[in-house]
C-alpha cells in the first residue's frame, strides 16, 4: 500500500513541500532548486517534441541537456524522499489518516461529475445577462 510522505509530514506538523521538509529535518540530501523549472519545461509538448525530432538545432541540444539534468533531478528527488521517509517512520501515521488520504486519492482519480446541460444553460444565461447590462 502506498504511503504519502507529504501527508505524513503534515500530520507531524512539518512544513508543506518536501523541499521544506528536507530543510527542516536538516537532511544531508536536499531537493534540487532547478526541479520546478525543469518540470515546467517538460510539461510543454513542443519541448518534448524537440527530444525526438530528427533535426539538429541549438534548441534541441538545449532540450537534451535539460533532459539529462531532469533525470539527475528525478534520481535525487527519490533519494530525498527516501531520506525523509526514513526519519518519519519513527512515528507511525494513524490508520485513520491513511484511510482519509486513500479516500482523497480515490475521489481525485474518479474526478467530478459535471452536468454538461446545466453548464451550457448557465453559460447561455450569463451571456444573455451580460448583454442586457
Amino acid at each position: 500500500m502506498f504511503r504519502c510522505t507529504q501527508v505524513h509530514s503534515l500530520y507531524l506538523g512539518l512544513p508543506h513541500g518536501l523541499d521544506n521538509v528536507a530543510k527542516s529535518l536538516r537532511l544531508k540530501e536536499q531537493k534540487l532548486e532547478e526541479g520546478k523549472s525543469l518540470i515546467r519545461f517538460f510539461m510543454k509538448k513542443e519541448n518534448l517534441d524537440l527530444l525526438t525530432s530528427n533535426s539538429e538545432s541549438i534548441k534541441k541540444d538545449e532540450a537534451i541537456k535539460k533532459y539529462e539534468d531532469f533525470k539527475k533531478y528525478c534520481i535525487n528527488d527519490v533519494r530525498v524522499e527516501r531520506s525523509i521517509r526514513k526519519v518519519l517512520e519513527k512515528v507511525k501515521l494513524p490508520e485513520s489518516e491513511q484511510k482519509l488520504w486513500e479516500l482523497d486519492q480515490e475521489i481525485n482519480d474518479r474526478g467530478v461529475l459535471v452536468d454538461i446541460n446545466s453548464v451550457s444553460y448557465t453559460h447561455l444565461r450569463a451571456h444573455e445577462t451580460r448583454s442586457n447590462l
